[in-house]
């Protein structure tokens, strides 16, 4: 694993969500925001001491190759150039940018899986999601045959639905329950032949799709308090969820720098003594909102009990928030 080490002391640092640029077509998740992240670009040179970006800048299964996304966004590519070179820019590693050269595309950028900042981790967060990490070729696979999907059939399949409500991912829903209850009636055949292990694993990834549909992407948030419960950090960083916000907890502060995919540009920053995170689209600060169920130790059920709250018939779908 690389790490680097940033004394972070009196300095400003921003930590930039996952931009995921992609190669400028309908899919491209990062969308027409060139113009707003190269005048934050900008704004960091004259207000911050260092740039960390949180892993996933370039989207390389959607784009296929990183010329692709310079040609689609070449302003931005101009800009965190100039960024690279006036400050110390670091680039973590995502699970979409695994192989990506950034120290060769922006001279002076270092690249890191894992970066350490006084008591604070940074690093993408992939590391504690089972079914994410860039090691394990299936999940290459099945990353890539998602997006070509969504590339083929203008097929948008993204979690939690009340934030992504168009058709297509309506469509996507009522065909998941279906696939959730294969996946569940295998867990269920397994444990009937006594192949508890197979059970298990089955039965996890229905929880995991289930803490998802309710606004947990990734169900994320409890390894994260677990994490910051057993590992001597007072604070972890990540991206790769998407869920911006500071949030308190017993082991610890979790601040999730959000992303510039789908209509977010959302960023965490370190102001030498405490971390802030903010849209920059808006201008809002955004504090542990989204996460009050979690914190409250709600448990709101499975995926199906999502199903029976939610789904009103015709692939229309009630309650567009989370629990």
């Amino acid at each position: 694993m690389s790490t680097v080490t940033l004394n972070a002391a009196r300095k400003r640092v921003r930590f930039v969500g996952d931009l995921h640029l992609g190669d400028g077509s309908h899919t491209d998740s990062f969308g027409a925001k060139d113009a707003l992240l190269v005048g934050f670009l900008q704004q960091c040179q004259r207000t911050c001491d260092a740039v960390v970006f949180m892993g996933d800048a370039v989207d390389l299964p959607q784009a296929w190759h990183v010329d692709r996304v310079r040609r689609a966004h070449p302003e931005v590519f101009e800009a965190l150039a100039t960024l690279a070179d006036r400050l110390p820019v670091f680039f973590i590693r995502g699970n979409h940018d695994w192989t990506v050269d950034y120290a060769r595309l922006f001279k002076g950028a270092r690249v890191c899986e894992e970066l350490r900042m006084g008591d604070a981790k940074a690093w993408h967060g992939h590391q504690l999601d089972p079914y994410c990490h860039p090691s394990k070729e299936n999940h290459r696979l099945a990353i890539g045959a998602h997006i070509l999907a969504e590339r083929l059939l203008g097929f948008e399949f993204r979690v939690p639905l009340h934030e992504h409500y168009t058709w297509q991912n309506r469509v996507a829903h009522w065909l998941g329950q279906w696939y959730g209850r294969y996946r569940r009636g295998v867990a269920n055949l397994y444990q009937r032949l006594g192949m508890s292990d197979r059970s298990e694993r089955a039965e996890r990834f229905v929880q995991y799709w289930s803490r998802a549909v309710w606004g947990d992407p990734h169900a994320l948030f409890q390894p994260v308090a677990r994490h910051l419960a057993e590992a001597p950090i007072g604070a972890l960083i990540c991206g790769h969820t998407h869920l911006p916000g500071v949030v308190d907890l017993p082991g610890g502060t979790y601040v999730n720098a959000g992303s510039w995919a789908f209509g977010q540009s959302c960023y965490a920053h370190w102001d030498g003594a405490a971390f802030t995170t903010h849209d920059c689209g808006t201008g809002a600060a955004v504090s542990d909102e989204a996460y009050e169920w979690m914190l409250a130790g709600r448990d709101p059920g499975d995926f199906f009990d999502w199903w029976r709250a939610h789904y009103r018939g015709w692939f229309r779908y009630g309650a567009r928030r989370a629990p």
